[in-house]
């Protein structure tokens, strides 16, 4: 039987500040609470933590505001303290990475027939362009 993760309850400098601006964010409620599981683990202080960007969490804020209807994603904080949101399932991966002053890094990797298409760029986080479908976070 596996065990729940438990946090410890520290948290790295400014983690209340995460929190409190995704209550302010007004986010559906299945995204906030999803987020909020994540922001749990990722501002948790186990001397290794990497402090998140709060430019990048607005960022993020701002894409999810913006489109308050998608499935909640997977989210992470890459070596550099960026906010990763990603969805995948065993045809389709969509990563976004949410960089300082609005910006967006998209990544698509499609599994079609057996080929993989690849796709990416830079772009704002008012101007990214959803696939049709966006996975529920299966396991592939």
């Amino acid at each position: 039987m596996t065990q729940a993760y438990v946090p410890n309850g520290r948290y790295v400098k400014g983690a209340a500040e995460f929190f409190d601006r995704l209550d302010d964010a007004k986010l559906p409620e299945t995204l906030r609470s999803s987020i909020h599981g994540s922001l749990t683990v990722l501002l948790e202080d186990d001397g290794e933590t990497v402090t998140p960007d709060a430019a990048s969490f607005t960022t993020l804020l701002r894409f999810l505001g913006e489109h308050r209807d998608i499935p909640a994603p997977a989210i992470g904080v890459n070596p550099t303290g960026k906010f990763v949101a990603a969805w995948q399932d065993r045809v389709l991966r969509f990563t976004l990475e949410f960089l300082s002053a609005g910006y967006v890094r998209w990544v698509r990797v499609e599994d079609v027939a057996g080929k993989k298409h690849v796709g990416g760029g830079l772009t704002f986080a008012d101007r990214v362009s959803l696939p049709p479908r966006l996975p529920q976070n299966i396991a592939a």
